[in-house]
């Protein structure tokens, strides 16, 4: 059986191939690019590449643009349960699970079977994610390479952690000054790992686990093995959720996928010499029939609306009462008069 999985993340689109042979499960293949503000269309090169007549389920997990997929999509804890139960084939007991991403670092506090019995977030703010952390150095003019090298062994600068504007203009204002951008970039990597930190504070800090993009940032990962005992940072912590979502594909029911595949226009008349073509937004991928319903509830009452709803949403065409002048209003207009001998309309 092959499944995909699909993590829509904040910054990233990450998917899975897997297949199961027997009780052997294999990855084919590990994708992930960034979306930079079009998810939509990331998600259609990435599924393109596939013949999805050979894949027999899709799952799609992620905290952003899920909703927008005609798929099932499922939460990102069940994925993440599922991808811990594939690694950890010892059935060892780990603590919580840390994900680190690009819009918010989350606490997954594991109980004894090894299933996620709390959650821990932060606030809203942006600074201490890997996003801000990616604006933060761009802003430095250096790449993430270069400042993971700059910050190795510096001495941190500190920088507020409390709002993502102070963290700016903490940042901005050192560099002005002259401070070098290595401990800028350090101590932008300490206020990441303080971040996790603060949602352990109720959670043993040993045998722990931290996913996401983040755990390339080997600096924050430095900080953090200061102050937790058996940090694991697992081959598939870039992939984690995404992983998980094409291990649950594999178990579960999802949405045929069929539809994704290549298809062929039909005439409805293929002897008319003339021809048109109409498509609806019900066969595509990326309206639910609960959002157009909610569009078609909306429209009611407002023929403008409904006349946008019919040529845009179903693709069909429609025309308002009243808009067009019909045959039999012109009938009631017709007068005759003597010359010329033809009626007139008027």
């Amino acid at each position: 059986m092959r499944s995909i999985g699909l993590c829509t993340g904040a910054s990233t689109i990450t998917l899975v191939d897997a297949e199961k042979n027997g009780k052997t499960i294999e990855v084919n293949g590990i994708h992930s690019y960034a979306h930079e503000g079009n998810p939509k269309q990331v998600v259609k090169d990435l599924l393109g590449q596939f013949d999805l007549r050979k894949v027999d389920s899709i799952a799609v997990t992620g905290r952003r643009f899920k909703e927008f997929l005609n798929l099932t999509n499922i939460s990102e804890p069940l994925s993440i349960e599922y991808a811990l139960k594939h690694i950890n084939n010892d059935g060892k007991h780990y603590n919580a699970i840390i994900s680190a991403g690009g819009e918010t670092f989350i606490v997954y506090k594991l109980d004894d079977s090894g299933k996620i019995g709390k959650v821990f977030t932060g606030n809203k703010c942006a600074s201490g994610t890997g996003e801000f952390f990616i604006q933060q150095t761009r802003r430095m003019d250096v790449s993430l390479d270069e400042a993971i090298r700059y910050a190795q062994n510096e001495e941190p600068h500190h920088v507020s952690g409390r709002c993502s504007v102070f963290c700016k203009s903490d940042c901005t204002h050192a560099t002005n000054k002259g401070v070098p951008k290595g401990r800028v970039v350090a101590g932008l990597c300490q206020m990441m790992a303080n971040k996790a930190l603060e949602l352990l504070k109720n959670i043993p800090k040993e045998n722990i686990i931290i996913i996401g993009g983040t755990t390339r940032n080997k600096v924050m990962i430095d900080y953090l093995n200061r102050e937790i005992t058996n940090l694991i940072i697992p081959k598939e912590a870039t992939y984690f959720e995404a992983l998980g979502a094409a291990l649950w594909a594999m178990e579960n029911k999802t949405k045929p996928v069929d539809n994704l595949s290549e298809g062929e226009w039909v005439h409805s008349y293929p002897n008319k010499e003339w021809k048109g073509y109409q498509i609806s937004k019900v066969y595509g991928r990326f309206a639910s029939l609960r959002d157009l319903y909610r569009k078609w509830v909306q429209a009611l009452g407002n023929d403008l609306k409904i006349q946008i709803f019919y040529n845009s949403d179903l693709g069909r065409p429609y025309s308002a009462r009243g808009a067009k002048i019909l045959r039999e209003a012109l009938d009631l207009s017709l007068i005759h008069i003597s010359e010329p001998t033809r009626p007139l309309y008027i």
